[in-house]
């Protein structure tokens, strides 16, 4: 979300992070700027959005998912430029993708493998209960992160957020 939101808002990235840490909202930001809140939420929609089709057009999202998909920026991107960054939040939503991409890489239902870790197992212990090398998870994780880093240094859009984390 922040590239669409610096480029809305005509600010550094820099300052950009500096204010939401020190609690600032987006439409905070924005309205300082002289810019209306809804252009970050319609920049941040319109890259989610991209990112979106990207996925579509790549076949890796069904039509249905792409539809699913779609309905949820708008009240999320709201969300995100009206209310201060919770950073304790940020940090659940990162470990519950890693947690469901785990999972689906091992076979696993995401509810199975939150169990298994609450009981003191690690997830290469539930990978190789099932029959996976705990490589192929860590492979799949690096990878899907590769990917996101990639795509943030060459300026591709994003979801805000699926984005969270790795």
């Amino acid at each position: 979300m922040q590239p669409a939101v610096v480029e809305a808002n005509g600010i550094p990235a820099e300052d950009l992070r500096a204010a939401l840490a020190e609690g600032h909202t987006p439409a905070q930001l924005a309205e300082a700027n002289g810019v209306d809140p809804q252009v970050i939420i319609d920049a941040i929609v319109e890259a989610g959005n991209a990112r979106i089709d990207l996925q579509a057009a790549r076949g890796t999202i069904t039509p249905q998912q792409e539809a699913t998909r779609k309905a949820h920026p708008p009240r999320r991107a709201a969300g995100y430029v009206n209310n201060p960054v919770d950073r304790d939040r940020q940090g659940r939503v990162g470990r519950r993708i890693v947690m469901a991409r785990a999972a689906r890489t091992i076979g696993v239902p995401t509810t199975e493998l939150q169990a298994a870790l609450d009981q003191g197992r690690s997830i290469a212990d539930v990978a190789t209960a099932n029959g996976v090398d705990p490589e192929v998870v860590i492979d799949e994780l690096v990878a899907h992160s590769t990917d996101r880093i990639t795509a943030f240094v060459n300026g591709e859009a994003r979801e805000g957020r699926r984005r969270g984390t790795c």
